[in-house]
């Protein structure tokens, strides 16, 4: 015996639900498979990961960061300059 349901679709809310759910599993079923496709890609290249790389990242992060602190006081140091000159004015 062959059980079959029927959707029944009453309502344009309903209607909406239901492409809105099928979009969602259509965009699913792209994003896996646009993840298996970069994983094959990545085995292909053959990434290696060293002291050289670890070591090359460590720096970036440093330099990145002291180039935040820097440009953050020279902020803060051009703040004071033009909060000090607009209160001399009358």
């Amino acid at each position: 015996m062959i059980y079959t349901t029927k959707i029944h679709i009453t309502s344009m809310a309903n209607l909406q639900f239901f492409w809105i759910g099928v979009i969602v599993v259509f965009r699913i079923i792209l994003v896996n498979v646009w993840i298996l496709k970069a994983i094959s890609i990545q085995r292909f290249l053959g990434f290696s990961i060293g002291l050289v790389q670890l070591r090359t990242a460590m720096l970036t992060l440093v330099l990145v960061a002291l180039l935040i602190v820097a440009l953050s006081s020279v902020d803060s140091v051009l703040c004071y300059v033009l909060a000090s000159l607009l209160r001399r004015t009358p």
